[in-house]
């Protein structure tokens, strides 16, 4: 099935790849991950195309664009995508998606991650990823900031 969109800034691909991540904003904005794609796309509620943002688009596989949450700031100011592939939790800037921070690295230990595929945050900001596969475990984290994006190396460079 093709699905048309009501485009006012940018003409959308008709298509994704693998859709697998979706939350919502208090400001009514929509992000969607595209895990083969490797990409966020963001939308208005009525359908309206905003943006997107390619986050290691040289992954292959299974794609770097896996679940996604929002901070729980009043702003909600950063997204927070889990990429499987590169295990990894990638911390975007919500308003234009630069990329902030990362974290995290493939291995079974402590913030290391075998297949991350889930991320949720809770009301004490808390972060809390699910790995699938072999990972088999829960791990929770606490946020306490980013570092400035000067000292994130650039993606395809780690």
């Amino acid at each position: 099935m093709k699905y048309q969109y009501p485009v006012k800034v940018n003409d959308p691909p008709q298509q994704y790849s693998t859709l697998h991540g979706l939350v919502g904003t208090k400001d009514g904005l929509i992000y969607v991950s595209d895990r083969r794609g490797n990409r966020i796309q963001v939308f208005r509620q009525n359908g309206e195309y905003l943006m997107e943002k390619f986050v290691r688009p040289e992954t292959g596989g299974s794609g770097s664009g896996f679940s996604l949450q929002v901070s729980r700031d009043p702003e909600q100011s950063i997204l927070y995508l889990i990429d499987g592939t590169n295990q990894r939790v990638w911390m975007l800037r919500r308003k234009d998606l630069a990329i902030l921070d990362r974290f995290g690295k493939p291995g079974r230990q402590a913030g290391e991650f075998i297949r991350a595929h889930m991320i949720a945050i809770d009301s004490q900001n808390r972060m809390y990823t699910g790995e699938a596969g072999n990972g088999r475990r829960i791990q929770r984290w606490i946020l306490k900031g980013t570092r400035p994006a000067t000292s994130v190396t650039p993606p395809g460079q780690q």
